[in-house]
């Protein structure tokens, strides 16, 4: 016992120590409800890392525990359990019991969060650890993990390998208009620079109620990521390593150099002129008896590699005390393409790419209410590749024939052939070095009090962020002399024909960007519960931000960038029965004129929890667990109007044109001043109208099912005036409000969570999203038939011909022209035998671009779906993604090089499927290619139109992971796994089987592919 005396001068004594409390060790045992042991239950010792888990048995163990301490049982899918260790002895049996997935659980929400039983508005969430894969793109995880995403992946490419994705599909016409708003820790950041790691809660906004507290910034919906934060306790450390080998998911294939030529020749036998090739230098190039003379090359062979690798580590350090906690995080990402690197003069030259990521949140309390946060994070990426870039080297490599030079000479000199493209080798190993960096600091401050002395449940809150961003590309390229062997002399050597070039690498480009960027936010909140049953929630919240860019493409782009405007929300819960929200969005812009930058953005829903209905009777209760209903209805802005144009209010003059001539002859000129862009004072921010209705289902205590419906109508999309005519003179057409689009859909998100034995615990999770536009005005000139408007049908519609067959030889006169009665062609002078024969849709007896109608879907999809599942026995877990997209078409051949044979043999590879032809001696009907021309193109065949237009449906395996969990140093590791990825592992495509990958969305396949990747991995928790 210690007594306190206190002295004259009412000073204390010097604080004495108390003595350590004592503390213990609890044993038990944890079963479920059928008196089943459960292993693998997490038990921790509230507000610390002080933990165990249960083994194969369900008994524990855990030492060092405080005499008031609380122990937290939890395991997935299982109720926790809270039990206080005073008062009992040191053995703690425990039975836990399933329930209703994430009705306590708290959903991020616009500027704050909720409990998920009172979200009425249109928000999904995912588990970050899902979105943790082998890219380095955050947004390439997004696809079929989270019902309302469109997200399709265009390329693998080291650095550029972020896919492209829509929250509910694509509303607007322009596409700089329908990149959703994406705010990490509240502020707006780029979601492909944030490691997955960090994650704390990933939640998109979908619905006008959720949308609408952003204003002028939320009509193509909003992703929240919060990221990691320290907990109370010692030290917690992570390691993640990852070692991977990559390659090509599907690459075209070619026809040798043999083959190459004896289609040529076909091809000049059906458009009657001389075969270009002997067939001596058809036997001497398969012969292989002469490369330099006579080359078969597999340029993809040549130039890229079967595989790659990558890495990736991760370290971060949480903990804290009751006054300050801390998570602090580093993390390095490296990969390598698959251009081949062994014969590369400059290892700059080498396709890599490198990030580097630091994160520190600290949260200090500065006393028991006000909080102080300091946010600092940021990143470096670093990026090589040779002196062309990636898109020139595939096209060079398509362009390339596997007869026109060999990739270098025997006696080394480089080769190629004159007039034609670059030698795809020398411009992936030899043209110099491409160097680009970029980085970015992100900081972040905000302070929080609670004003429960004015009253109970008012708190504020203010922020403030500054972020800074510099990206320097820096292209040194050369081009050495090349030469083209003409023979060889009469001692054998090379005949030689020299191309000057540039030997030594030359600055080709240079290129500096950067950005500032600061936000201040500042925001009251109320929440109370009165009488236990009405509980109203508040926010009122003024925010801004203003971003400027050096150098800008104008001297109007060089102004800031800036926002600014009012957000609130009002809340009432009635016993968790019934929920009433509304939202409002006052938002402002320096893009529009002044008495018209801002705008009111309201929005309201209701929401009834019928389960918790007093007539719901126990036995609907224990199948339905959880039903619920909710409805939204609400405005929202878009102030992203245009990618080119800003202050649209104001006409733009410029120098240079408008000229003026006079003279006899007219040689004397003089420039003048000239309209580039007419004002429009009226001009406004697009304006979407949001409905929404959904049902959220529970059943037996394991399955959770969400469906919404919704439509939206776009209007006042900014866009060109197409209607006016070119009479009136105007050479610039000028913008206003005028776009008008409506989008509907459906998403469907699955969770199951079951333990079907003792050991063994099963989760099923699944998203289905549908989404469908039309564009009901577009200001489009008057076609002279309505079909061909581009009004009434989907944004990105492909049009074409209908292709009925192949002509045959009955179709033909014995002149050779077309019998009566069917219609003439128009695209070339005559048709033959194994051309295209097209509909004549509009039936006045000419085949032309009259007859081009809406054919199959647009390219970007409208259906993407998600089947996952995961299987964890004791130590040992399995998981895996398939995933998919439908409606979504592809027209091949709109691109260079793609038909055989029309190129004049200098140029142009052919596909391996050219054996599916139409020939004179085969003239079949079910075939890839058609009759094979070679002395003109042959524009007939070539048109775009339903014979070329293929599905770009695929279902992929897109994620299988098996891990195991070893128990090592059990008193210092708490986690120790291993695992083994798979990424992309298999395609299944109807018409893509035996082309590429139709992910990339490519016409005829030269475009980097998506990666297959497979990833040893090592995680470690201490």
């Amino acid at each position: 016992h210690y007594i306190v005396i206190k002295k004259a001068g009412g000073q204390k004594p010097p604080t004495i120590p108390q003595p350590a409390q004592q503390q213990r060790v609890i044993k038990g045992k944890v079963i479920d409800k059928n008196s089943q042991p459960l292993p693998g239950v997490t038990i921790m010792v509230k507000g610390t890392d002080n933990g165990t888990t249960t083994d194969p048995d369900g008994n524990y163990s855990l030492s060092n525990v405080p005499q008031n301490a609380t122990l937290v049982f939890s395991f997935i899918g299982l109720k926790q359990e809270e039990i206080k260790v005073s008062g009992k002895g040191n053995t703690i049996n425990t039975t836990m019991f399933e329930e209703s997935i994430g009705l306590n659980e708290i959903v991020a929400v616009g500027f704050g969060s909720q409990k998920k039983v009172s979200v009425i508005g249109a928000v999904t969430t995912v588990e970050p650890r899902k979105l943790i894969t082998s890219n380095a793109s955050l947004s390439s995880s997004l696809a079929g993990q989270l019902a309302g995403v469109l997200a399709v992946q265009r390329s693998g490419e080291p650095g550029r390998d972020q896919s492209d994705f829509w929250i509910r599909g694509v509303s607007t016409f322009n596409s700089n208009s329908q990149k959703a708003l994406v705010l990490v820790d509240g502020i707006e950041r780029d979601i492909n620079n944030v490691d997955p790691l960090d994650i704390e809660s990933f939640s998109i906004l979908k619905d006008a109620t959720a949308t609408a507290v952003y204003g002028v910034r939320g009509a193509n919906g909003v992703i929240l990521i919060n990221t990691k934060r320290g907990k109370t306790g010692i030290p917690k450390i992570q390691v993640q390593l990852e070692s991977g080998i990559t390659a090509p998911t599907q690459l075209p294939k070619y026809i040798d150099g043999a083959q190459y030529m004896e289609i040529y020749n076909e091809a000049c036998r059906n458009s009657g002129v001389t075969e270009r090739y002997t067939q001596d230098r058809i036997d001497k190039t398969r012969s292989k008896a002469d490369p330099d003379l006579y080359p078969s090359i597999n340029w993809l062979n040549e130039v890229f590699q079967d595989f790659s690798t990558n890495e990736k580590a991760n370290l971060n350090v949480s903990g804290g005390t009751d006054r300050i906690t801390y998570y602090v995080s580093g993390a390095y990402l490296h990969e390598n393409g698959i251009l081949k690197t062994k014969e590369m003069e400059d290892d700059k030259s080498n396709l890599k790419f490198d990030r580097f990521n630091f994160r520190s949140n600290i949260d200090l309390n500065l006393s028991k209410s006000t909080l102080f946060r300091l946010n600092l994070g940021g990143y470096y990426k670093e990026k090589n590749q040779p002196g062309y870039s990636v898109s020139d080297i595939f096209y060079a490599t398509l362009a390339a024939t596997p007869i026109g030079y060999p990739k270098q000479y025997s006696d080394g000199s480089y080769a190629h052939m004159p007039g034609s493209q670059m030698n795809p080798w020398m411009a992936s190993t030899h043209s110099g070095y491409s160097l680009e960096t970029e980085n970015q600091i992100e900081s972040t401050i905000s302070l929080e009090q609670k004003l429960d002395f004015i009253a109970k449940g008012l708190s504020i809150k203010g922020l403030f962020s500054f972020d800074a961003y510099n990206d320097q590309l820096t292209v040194l390229r050369k081009h050495p002399t090349t030469y083209y062997a003409m023979g060889r002399d009469e001692d054998g050597q090379l005949i030689l024909k020299p191309e000057e070039g540039e030997d030594y690498v030359n600055l080709a480009s240079e290129s500096n960007i950067s950005s500032r960027s600061n936000y201040i936010e500042t925001q009251a909140n109320y929440l109370k519960t009165f009488a236990d049953k009405h509980t109203i929630s508040a926010l009122i919240l003024y925010n801004q931000r203003s971003s400027k860019y050096t150098p800008a493409y104008s001297e109007v782009g060089s102004l800031p960038y800036r926002t600014n405007g009012l957000a609130g929300r009002l809340t009432y819960n009635f016993d968790n029965r019934y929920f009433i929200e509304g939202n409002f969005g006052y938002n402002g812009s320096e893009n529009f004129a002044p008495g018209k930058k801002y705008g009111f953005f309201p929005s309201a829903a209701v929401g009834w929890l019928i389960s918790s209905e007093k007539f719901y009777g126990e036995g609907l209760q224990n199948i339905i667990n959880k039903l619920k209903i909710k409805s939204s209805y609400g405005l929202v802005g878009n102030d992203q109007i245009s990618a080119n144009r800003r202050f649209g209010y104001l006409t733009i003059l410029s120098t240079g044109l408008a000229g003026y001539s006079w003279g006899a002859d007219g040689k004397y000129s003089w420039g003048g001043i000239g309209v580039s862009e007419y004002g429009d004072i009226n001009m406004t921010w697009e304006e979407a109208k949001k409905a929404n209705f959904g049902v959220e289902l529970s059943f037996l205590n394991m399955i959770d099912l969400n469906v919404d419906y919704y439509r939206e109508y776009r209007s006042d999309i900014y866009m060109r005036k197409n209607s006016v005519p070119a009479s009136t003179g105007v050479t610039n057409l000028p913008y206003g409000n005028l776009g008008e689009m409506s989008n509907h859909g459906i998403d469907v998100s699955l969770i199951v969570n079951k333990k079907l034995a003792k050991d063994l615990f099963l989760s099923i999770n699944g998203s289905f999203t549908y989404a469908k536009n039309k564009i009901e005005e577009m200001d489009e000139p008057e076609s002279k038939y309505a079909y061909q408007n581009r009004t009434g049908k989907r944004y990105g519609q492909i049009f074409g011909l209908l292709a009925e067959r192949l002509y045959t030889s009955d179709d033909f006169n014995s002149d050779g022209t077309l019998k009566q009665g069917l219609s003439i062609p128009s695209f070339m002078n005559k048709v033959y035998p194994g051309d295209i024969k097209y509909t004549d849709y509009n039936k006045d007896g000419t085949i032309d671009d009259y007859d081009k109608v809406a054919i199959g879907y647009a390219q970007n999809p409208e259906i993407v779906y998600g089947l996952g599942a995961s299987l964890q026995f004791k130590n040992l877990d399995l998981g895996f993604l398939f995933q998919g997209i439908t409606h979504s078409s592809i027209i091949l051949g709109d691109e260079t090089f793609f038909f055989p044979a029309q190129s004049s043999g200098t140029q142009g590879n052919i596909l391996s499927n050219i054996d599916s032809r139409w020939t004179t001696e085969n003239p079949r009907q079910n075939v890839f290619w058609p009759r094979l021309s070679t002395n003109e193109i042959n524009v007939n065949n070539n048109q775009p139109s339903t014979w070329w237009l293929r599905d770009a449906s695929f279902c992929r395996l897109k994620n299988l992971e098996i891990g195991y969990k070893f128990n090592v140093m059990k008193e210092k590791i708490s986690l120790f796994r291993i695992y083994l990825r798979g990424t992309n592992l298999f395609t299944w495509s109807k018409d893509f089987k035996n082309l590429w990958d139709p992910e990339i969305a490519s016409s005829n396949g030269m475009k980097y592919p998506n990666n297959k990747v497979m990833t040893l991995g090592l995680e470690i928790n201490f």
